[in-house]
């Protein structure tokens, strides 16, 4: 099923027919990593996929319709520090663009000048986890 979903720009959808995204390449590189089955899918092209969201500030968009959010920088890093590829992303400039996002209270917003929510921060927390 998740091979049906992946998408000649190399990105998976959470669906057969649907748009790819961000969200739905990480879950499935999740559940193929847990199943020793990441072979199924084109890992080289889930890379150029993901390249291709990072933005020149380092944010990340969600898909190819451009919604930028702090979620989908974990999401990027998350995918490839999965896959062993980290360095086919300007890992300091996403780093540089989630501080960018921090508020005078301590907290995170989905990009810079935004209110700070616990949602944003319980990603960026997992984020600085992933090496």
């Amino acid at each position: 099923f998740i091979k049906s979903c992946q998408h000649e720009c190399g990105g998976i959808s959470a669906s057969i027919g649907h748009d790819p995204h961000l969200l739905y390449t990480l879950s499935a590189v999740q559940i193929l990593t847990l199943y020793d089955s990441i072979n199924v899918i084109d890992v080289n092209k889930v890379v150029e996929y993901v390249q291709s969201l990072q933005k020149e500030d380092g944010s990340f968009a969600g898909d190819i319709w451009g919604e930028i959010d702090t979620r989908f920088s974990f999401c990027a890093v998350a995918t490839l520090a999965l896959l062993g590829k980290l360095d086919a992303i300007n890992v300091e400039k996403a780093i540089e663009f989630v501080l960018s996002c921090m508020n005078f209270d301590g907290g995170f917003g989905c990009r810079p000048g935004s209110e700070s929510h616990a949602g944003q921060d319980s990603w960026l927390l997992l984020v600085s986890y992933i090496k």
